[in-house]
């Protein structure tokens, strides 16, 4: 898929309790608020909440496999601006809206709004750029 200024593709997801655990062995942050029920229970938000960061992620995502189009290559260079909202909660259904706001020669400005149902959770600005590589000294692309 390629995108113009002004585009953007959107991704709909859910963290799984065994995702946040998962991550949560991977990350090293096994706060309670993330892994335990029970604890999570006596919090402000009144259960488990999944890492900000595991949610930030699916930034990533979209910008290594869905844009640019395929062949082409990009470097994830920063991501940044980021602000939280609210939590979001495992098995919450989540809507990522990835908007390109620039393109300047080779590299590409994003903002990344996520959703829940009737709120705004997260937002942040990422930049990719693409590159011409070469494998084993042969180039791939021009």
């Amino acid at each position: 898929m390629k995108l113009k200024p002004g585009e953007t593709v959107i991704d709909r997801f859910s963290f799984a309790k065994q995702e946040v655990e998962d991550f949560a062995r991977l990350s090293g942050d096994c706060q309670a608020i993330h892994v335990d029920d029970e604890k999570a229970k006596q919090t402000i938000f009144g259960q488990r909440i999944v890492h900000g960061v595991l949610t930030l992620s699916r930034v990533s995502r979209l910008l290594g496999m869905k844009i640019p189009e395929a062949g082409e290559y990009a470097i994830f260079v920063e991501i940044d601006k980021v602000k939280f909202f609210r939590p979001v909660y495992c098995d919450e259904e989540i809507t990522l809206e990835l908007t390109m706001v620039e393109q300047i020669k080779n590299r590409l400005f994003f903002s990344a709004v996520f959703k829940n149902v009737a709120e705004v959770v997260l937002t942040a600005e990422a930049l990719i750029v693409l590159k011409d590589y070469k494998v084993d000294g042969r180039e791939e692309r021009k």
